[in-house]
């Protein structure tokens, strides 16, 4: 299952008339005190290659971006260094930003 449960054959999946140029990979938790993804990113970056890669062969993407949160710069130095030489997966930081739940009136 992917995020909120949603399933990733979906998420992969495109309209037979679309093209997808690039594939976005999630490595930025949505709380601050998640870190699986980080400990993931960090202790499997080959796995997360691979994976990557997997992905990007199922949509047909030429190419992967893998986001992480600004902070994590260790984790994405190590997925950096595993990314493949072509150049088709980078390692971007993204802004850290959690999402707020509405107040209630």
């Amino acid at each position: 299952m992917g995020g909120a449960a949603f399933p990733v054959h979906a998420k992969l999946a495109s309209p037979k008339d679309a093209a997808i140029d690039t594939l976005i990979i999630n490595g930025a938790e949505c709380e601050p005190y998640l870190t699986c993804d980080h400990r993931v990113m960090l202790e499997y970056p080959d796995d997360v290659m691979r994976g990557t890669q997997l992905a990007m062969r199922a949509s047909g993407a030429l190419r992967a971006v893998i986001g992480v949160r600004g902070q994590q710069a260790r984790c994405g130095a190590g997925i950096a260094r595993a990314c493949a030489a072509d150049g088709s997966i980078t390692v971007e930081a993204v802004e850290t930003k959690y999402p707020r739940a509405p107040r209630k009136p």
